[in-house]
C-alpha cells in the first residue's frame, strides 16, 4: 500500500519495539498530516501506546491550529483514540502485538470508514502489511484485526521448504499438484467438467450459448 498523503490525508502508525538496556518494550508512534499543502511527520517514543497516541494528537492539534483549511488535513478525520471502546480495542493491540510488529490507522476522507493495517516492521516501512480491517468505527477496525494470524505469516523466500503447502520455484502454492492423491483427484474432476461442458455444447442450447459468447452480445 502507498501511504503518500493527498490533500487532506492523515495517518497514524505505531510499532512495538524492544529496549535492550532496560529489557522491556516501548512504542514508536509516527504520524503524518498535510499543513498548508506540505506533508509534515512526527515521531514519539513512549512506554504506553495510549500516551504515545495522545502525544501525537497534541502534535496534530498544534500543527493545524493556524493552518489553512482547504490546504490541510481535516481535524475531524484524524485517527485518535477517544471512546472507551477505542481504548479497549487498543488494549487488545497492546497485548497481542509482538516486538517489531505494528499497525497503521487512517481514515478515508470521503466516507465514514476507517482502515487498520497490521504487519511487521519491515512490511510497514515498505508500505506493505500482512492483514487489514475496515469498518465505520475506529474501535471495530482495530478490534477486527486478526493480529495473531498476521504475526504467523511468513514471506516466501527461494530455497524455503513447506511441509503442508509445497510451492513452485516462483513461490506460488502447489496444493493440488499432479502426482499426489489430492492433486490427481482434482485433475480427474476437472477433466469430467470439461467432458460435461463439451457434451452441452453439442445440444441446441449449448450452440446458442457458444454463439452468444463468440459474438459477445446479450441480444436473443
Amino acid at each position: 500500500m502507498n501511504l503518500q498523503l493527498n490533500k487532506t490525508d492523515s495517518y497514524l502508525m505505531f510499532l512495538k519495539r524492544y529496549n535492550y538496556p532496560n529489557d522491556e518494550y516501548y512504542w514508536q508512534v509516527r504520524g503524518g498530516i498535510v499543513v498548508n499543502g506540505e506533508v509534515q511527520t512526527a515521531e514519539h517514543y513512549s512506554p504506553s501506546l495510549y500516551h504515545g497516541i495522545l502525544a501525537m494528537e497534541k502534535w496534530f492539534t498544534k500543527s493545524l491550529y493556524d493552518a489553512k483549511e482547504q490546504e490541510s488535513s481535516d481535524m475531524s478525520w484524524l485517527p485518535v483514540i477517544q471512546s472507551a471502546d477505542e481504548r479497549m480495542a487498543l488494549n487488545k493491540v497492546e497485548r497481542e502485538l509482538q516486538i517489531d510488529y505494528g499497525m497503521v490507522l487512517y481514515g478515508l476522507q470521503t466516507e465514514d470508514i476507517w482502515f487498520a493495517l497490521c504487519g511487521s516492521k519491515e512490511e510497514l516501512f515498505n508500505r506493505e502489511w500482512a492483514t487489514g480491517e475496515a469498518n465505520q468505527e475506529i474501535s471495530l477496525a482495530i478490534g477486527g484485526l486478526n493480529i495473531r494470524k498476521a504475526q504467523q505469516r511468513q514471506s516466501f523466500k527461494k530455497g524455503m521448504t513447506h511441509t503442508q503447502n509445497p510451492r513452485f520455484e516462483d513461490g506460488t502454492l502447489a496444493r493440488h499438484q499432479a502426482g499426489t492423491s489430492r492433486g490427481n483427484k482434482r485433475i480427474e474432476q476437472h477433466n469430467r467438467r470439461i467432458e460435461t461442458h463439451n457434451e452441452f455444447l453439442k445440444t441446441p442450447e449449448g450452440q446458442k450459448w457458444e454463439k452468444l459468447i463468440r459474438t459477445k452480445t446479450r441480444s436473443k
